[in-house]
């Protein structure tokens, strides 16, 4: 099997690209090292692996980028984790946080209808929920109220995926990730 997997530089990406390698998964990476984590950090993450991807280095808003990327490869799949985190600078930079985190998706969905990608997985944080006094959440629970720009922005990613599903059959897989380190010591 052939992935792609954007943001498959941070914490959470290459980890999963370590384990797609693991599984005898061949695995291309779309990331934009931008700054709001270290971008050494980054590129550490992928230094033991290097050899073993195929790497484009770009960002997810431009279409020509998203395009080089799948030419790169015949992917049967696409693990989408790139997007802009954050609540405080969503705030401060919507635009920004839009174009990524909607427009940069709908530009991968666009990239996986051309090229025949028919399974996509998309990460959002649990977040997602909004203000929800119910406990623990329900993918049917309606969101009333985001707690953020981010927040909004991934139920409306969540849309896109449904429309993606529903006109072109494409298997949408949401997975909601929530705390995935340990807490700190108290």
């Amino acid at each position: 099997m052939k992935v792609l997997v954007t943001g498959g530089a941070g914490f959470i990406g290459s980890h999963t690209v370590e384990r797609l390698l693991a599984q005898g998964a061949e695995v291309g990476i779309l990331d934009n090292f931008n700054d709001y984590y270290a971008p050494d950090i980054k590129r550490h993450n992928i230094s033991a692996v290097q050899d073993r991807i195929t790497l484009v280095e770009g960002d997810l808003r431009d279409p020509e980028v998203v395009e080089r990327a799948f030419a790169e490869g015949k992917y049967d799949a696409v693990i989408h984790l790139a997007a802009r985190a954050g609540v405080r600078p969503s705030i401060e930079q919507p635009e920004l946080y839009i174009d990524t985190n909607i427009k940069g998706t709908f530009y991968l969905l666009e990239a996986c209808k051309r090229h025949g990608v028919k399974k996509f997985v998309f990460a959002s944080s649990s977040s997602v929920y909004g203000v929800n006094k119910k406990v623990p959440f329900a993918e049917e629970d309606p969101i009333l109220q985001t707690i953020s720009l981010c927040d909004d922005q991934d139920g409306r990613r969540t849309d896109v995926l449904q429309l993606q599903h529903s006109v072109w059959h494409t298997l949408c897989v949401l997975a909601l990730l929530h705390r995935l380190w340990p807490a700190p010591a108290s």
